[in-house]
């Protein structure tokens, strides 16, 4: 019976994994010209999603999984790469299969995130459930065909349609942007 806990466990955060591997992955959340959000890849919500990686390790005292050393996330067009993924949860009871959902996500390591034609990189990513903001850090570039934009930081505001792209003290945020070929590259 100590091994049907786990079982549940795993099954409740992946199923709610499920929808924040759908955001992650679209980064490139693709904005239309009226201002709408659609996916790149799709409704995904029921789509299986299928990590892999080294090790896993979970607390369930401090509500958390994490996918440790060579981490490939992957739901239908949509992967996430890094070498750790780590997964923040709230439970409302104390039945992880029934009440879980995502509190924050954070990827580190060589973070490659992709969907479609989008992606995005950095050395470290966070996302946040509560006001669903991803920022992505160090290194951090995102791109859609020939759009680019880097920069030390990205911040992007998904709910609020808009991002920010800060630099550092070394380098200034640089953007390539092709006009002839429209892509909705961060907004």
């Amino acid at each position: 019976m100590k091994l049907e806990r786990p079982r549940i466990f795993l099954k409740a955060i992946l199923l709610r994994f499920l929808a924040l591997v759908f955001l992650l992955g679209n980064v490139g959340v693709v904005y239309s010209r009226a201002g709408t959000a659609s996916s790149v890849a799709g409704d995904t919500s029921t789509a299986p999603i299928h990590i892999v990686s080294d090790r896993m390790e979970t607390d369930s005292k401090e509500k958390w999984v994490e996918f440790i050393g060579n981490v490939v996330a992957t739901q239908q067009e949509s992967v996430i790469k890094a070498e750790r993924l780590k997964i923040f949860y709230i439970s409302d009871s104390g039945s992880a299969a029934d009440s879980d959902s995502i509190k924050k996500i954070i990827a580190d390591g060589n973070v490659k995130i992709v969907t479609g034609t989008k992606m995005a990189t950095a050395n470290h990513a966070v996302y946040t459930a509560d006001d669903r903001v991803l920022v992505l850090r160090g290194n951090s570039k995102a791109w859609s065909g020939e759009n680019i934009v880097t920069g030390n930081k990205i911040t992007l505001f998904l709910d609020e349609d808009w991002s920010i792209v800060e630099s550092d003290d070394e380098e200034q945020v640089e953007v390539t942007f092709n006009p002839e070929k429209e892509s909705g590259l961060l907004n």
